[in-house]
């Protein structure tokens, strides 16, 4: 596990650092290049913006890692059982982050705003507070959903759904979107 977050932190650091200082313009296009010319492709404004937020949401979620890490193996308090919690927190960072970008962006900025126009340091916090604080995140992503489908009664459908036993036995009804 030691291994892994030291990896995938000099790992993002590494890509952060390229997608920042990517200005290098090849044939008209700005280019990034991950690992000398390994990895190169031409990158508008707009898909650096995203790579950004990706990279910087799950550097977010890596420092929640590292840090929760280091605290438990200190506290001799450290489980097997949360291993798959601690590899999957970087990519939940990286999610949220996108969320967040996506719903700021169309929600803050006008339509006809490019990706010129927007702070790249504004959008990099953005992204590292919401991978780092992935909980509260998406608890705040709770609350506007359900401000957004706020609804006073729930629709119910004019002929329910009914759950069927393994030979084809009606075994009650099914309330919509609930697992079988």
């Amino acid at each position: 596990m030691t291994a892994y977050l030291a990896a995938i932190g000099l790992f993002l650091s590494y890509v952060l650092f390229e997608i920042w200082r990517s200005g290098i313009v090849v044939d008209g296009q700005e280019s990034i290049r991950l690992f000398g010319d390994f990895i190169s492709f031409g990158a508008s404004s707009e898909v650096r913006l995203i790579l950004l937020v990706m990279v910087v949401g799950a550097l977010g979620g890596y420092i929640h890692t590292a840090n929760s890490f280091v605290a438990f193996v200190g506290n001799r308090q450290i489980y097997t059982s949360w291993v798959w919690g601690y590899i999957l927190r970087p990519f939940i960072g990286v999610a949220l982050a996108l969320i967040f970008y996506f719903l700021i962006r169309g929600g803050l900025f006008s339509a006809g705003a490019g990706a010129e126009s927007i702070s790249p340091f504004g959008i990099a916090a953005m992204a590292g507070l919401v991978g780092m604080f992935s909980q509260k995140a998406t608890d705040k992503l709770r609350e506007v959903a359900d401000s957004l489908f706020n609804i006073e009664k729930k629709s119910e459908l004019s002929e329910p759904l009914v759950k069927t036993g393994p030979a084809g036995e009606s075994g009650g009804t099914e309330e919509p979107g609930q697992p079988t």
